[in-house]
């Protein structure tokens, strides 16, 4: 999770960094390789100061299957206080997000997903401190089993929706 969630501000950050060079300062017309896909740049800015600054790209549009959809991430750093970033993704059909904070002497990273078919959404919030403590909490709307696990790296907790049904992974 926490790979994956820094993988996307950085790549947030290269975003705005390639586009930072650019000195005409707006976007150049995509090429269109498919008409039925017209997913576009809706955003795309920074600010900063002497103490600290953000970052943000959006893009929304119609992208087979999914239809219409929107995403976006952005990335903020204050001097003394924190950095950090987060992603979110979704269309009618469903939601997604992450982030994360770091702090001096703690870190926390929050994840989620929702789907409005099923009306069914979970998420977790991960926090940690350079003290060795962590503490994480897993919220669900539907009801769910932990398990803990003992691996011979470390310790390790699965939980699963108790519904009966499978979890589907493609």
């Amino acid at each position: 999770m926490f790979a994956s969630t820094l993988f996307t501000a950085l790549f947030c950050a290269g975003l705005v960094v390639a586009h930072d060079g650019q000195t005409h300062g707006h976007l150049q017309p995509r090429e269109e390789t498919n008409e039925t896909n017209t997913v576009e740049i809706t955003t795309f800015g920074r600010s900063q100061n002497s103490t600290g600054g953000q970052a943000q790209v959006a893009a929304a549009g119609d992208l087979s299957p999914f239809g219409e959809i929107g995403v976006g991430c952005g990335i903020n750093w204050q001097e003394d206080v924190s950095f950090g970033g987060g992603l979110q993704a979704g269309s009618s059909s469903f939601g997604l997000g992450g982030g994360y904070k770091i702090f001096p002497h703690s870190m926390e990273i929050g994840a989620g997903i929702g789907y409005t078919k099923s009306n069914a959404s979970a998420s977790i919030t991960f926090q940690s401190s350079d003290d060795g403590s962590f503490q994480l909490t897993f919220t669900s709307t539907r009801a769910f089993a932990c398990v803990p696990g003992n691996a011979t790296t470390g310790y390790s907790v699965t939980c699963t929706t108790t519904n009966g049904t499978a979890l589907r992974r493609h």
